[in-house]
């Protein structure tokens, strides 16, 4: 599917595009205008509310509007429910309704779709789904659209798109706008078949329904797809790929994110990994963006049946896409072929956000049953085998915190006056060795450290200078019966590599007698070695650790 332009991404369609349709539907439509500004004026003041410009346009073009199943609520019409009745009703319903909404449609059942008026015309005014019984404040409300103008453009094009197996006879399926009527055909029938609300819930689909999504950062959209299982052949089928251009986040950007999406989500309803599109997908073909992404890193797709991606080409794209390091794929092909862990749970792991891609190389590297430790297999009944897992996610844990801390750049205001920016972290080259549980880090630009022992201020690793930290995720049983073996390892590892080296630690260790700690210092310091004390516990970490095991017993469905 071509790339939507700059103004479809958002979905924000203008005044001219939305006429065009509101006139195709000819006599079926029925409105009440035009109205005189004045009427308008009279709701704003009696309500102390603003209303948008294009909402107020509507209304003194059309007044109300009716057509199929979708009813406006305007002014003018008579024996019927006014914009003012409906703003009565909606305050009367709850003492807490919020007074900036103001309702547009009635969806049944209490529910209203409502416009959040702002005090600043200027400001965006979105669409809010609201139980009239259940009053919740304008942030908790589920966002249905960006604008009342994109909220009436979803309805009309909902009730006017054809089904799916009408579109596929029209040779226009690599059109923006056959591919969006697909698309809101299936969330049509996706909200008539299950109601469901973010904030109310309702009756979630199964993986055998068309489930339409549409992923967004922030209010950037980067593409809609359509999914379901196919129970009977086993693969993921997708009736809609449709991306957005979003230069800001470089080229095939829309197609990137869409794709992790689908192939997260062949692995999550438990086929074969193998994606089947429908006609309305490009005439059944893979997208060309999506066969343009696989290139770019040497993957040909459909290269047995056009318009399939199989389940090992599939696999490939979702590693090379997840970016494991060339060590960490031939480790994990390795695993595959004795039967100790898939390459598909690796990378689902880190596209779900369970792990990060740095904590699962800990753990595929260092671990003897990672398979275990992924898939939440050991229960804590099974006391041996849920303390290596545990041992290891903890360590897992607290080297992605050590590194958060260590990678994210420190800024300071003009006033001196210390502030974060988000995104905004170093590049550092960081590597495993899992014999010696040792992580690697080299940066071109100077790293501070933040938690070592005993210093008051920070100490600096100099740009382009490899250090080691030797990650010990010990209790205070453990470290007092390991530690001074663990600093002489890393003195040997600092005079083997001639580079910096530090043994990190859970906060357990200043818990523990202050005599001892002098010992241990005392050792370190003659050593060079420098202690870095992590701000949690072991138990602190484990609670984490054991939600994250419990998350992967429940992921693949």
């Amino acid at each position: 599917m071509s790339s939507m332009d700059k103004e479809k991404a958002s979905f924000r369609v203008t005044r001219p595009e939305l006429t065009r349709l509101i006139n195709s539907f000819d006599k079926q439509l029925i409105h009440f205008g035009p109205r005189a500004s004045a009427e308008i004026i009279e709701i704003e003041y009696a309500f102390d509310i603003n209303l948008p410009e294009d909402y107020k346009q509507f209304l003194e073009i059309y007044g109300a509007l009716t057509v199929k199943d979708v009813s406006i609520i305007g002014i003018g019409v008579k024996n019927a429910l006014t914009v003012s009745d409906a703003i009565l009703e909606l305050r009367l319903a709850h003492n807490d309704m919020p007074l900036e909404l103001v309702p547009i449609e009635e969806l049944g059942d209490g529910y209203y779709a409502c416009i959040v008026c702002q005090r600043e015309r200027s400001k965006p005014a979105p669409v809010v789904i609201v139980n009239a019984e259940d009053p919740k404040s304008i942030s908790e409300l589920p966002q249905i659209a960006l604008s009342f103008q994109e909220y009436l453009w979803n309805r009309l094009v909902a009730i006017s798109s054809p089904q799916p197996e009408e579109v596929s006879n029209k040779n226009v399926r690599d059109t923006f706008d056959k591919a969006w009527s697909v698309f809101m055909y299936h969330v049509n029938n996706f909200q008539n078949k299950h109601s469901y609300d973010h904030a109310k819930g309702g009756k979630l689909p199964r993986n055998t329904d068309w489930r339409p999504y549409r992923y967004c950062i922030q209010d950037v959209v980067f593409g809609v797809t359509v999914v379901r299982h196919d129970q009977e052949g086993n693969f993921l089928q997708i009736d809609v790929f449709l991306t957005a251009d979003v230069p800001e986040y470089g080229p095939l950007a829309g197609a990137r994110a869409l794709t992790a999406f689908l192939l997260s989500e062949a692995y999550k309803c438990g086929g074969t990994m193998e994606l089947r599109f429908t006609k309305n997908v490009e005439g059944g073909q893979i997208p060309a963006e999506l066969q343009g992404l696989a290139r770019q890193y040497g993957i040909q797709l459909g290269q047995k049946i056009k318009g399939r991606i199989e389940p090992a080409e599939a696999k490939a794209l979702y590693a090379a896409m997840t970016g494991f390091s060339q060590e960490l794929q031939n480790h994990i092909q390795l695993l595959e072929k004795v039967g100790k862990l898939q390459m598909a749970r690796a990378c689902y792991v880190v596209h779900h956000g369970v792990w990060s891609k740095e904590q699962l190389e800990m753990i595929v590297l260092g671990s003897e049953n990672p398979e275990s430790i992924l898939g939440g297999q050991a229960k804590p009944e099974q006391r041996h085998l849920y303390h290596h897992d545990l041992l290891h996610a903890r360590a897992a844990l607290m080297a992605g915190m050590f590194e958060r801390i260590m990678l994210q750049r420190e800024r300071q205001s003009d006033d001196g006056v210390d502030f974060d920016m988000e995104d905004d972290f170093r590049k550092v080259e960081i590597s495993f060795d899992g014999q010696l549980y040792t992580k690697y880090y080299h940066c071109s630009e100077p790293i501070e450290l933040a938690w070592l022992y005993g210093i008051d201020i920070k100490q600096s690793i100099p740009e382009n200078i490899l250090f080691q930290v030797l990650v010990r995720a010990r209790d205070q049983a453990d470290l007092r019966f390991h530690i001074t073996a663990d600093i002489q390892t890393a003195a040997k590892m600092k005079a083997d590599k001639n580079a910096p080296a530090f043994l990190l630690v859970p906060r357990d260790f200043i818990d523990m007698p202050k005599d001892w700690i002098s010992q241990i210092q005392s050792k370190a310091a003659q050593a060079g070695i420098g202690i870095l004390v992590c701000p949690e516990s072991a138990n602190t970490l484990d609670v984490d650790a054991n939600q994250r095991l419990a998350t992967s017993r429940v992921l693949r469905q």
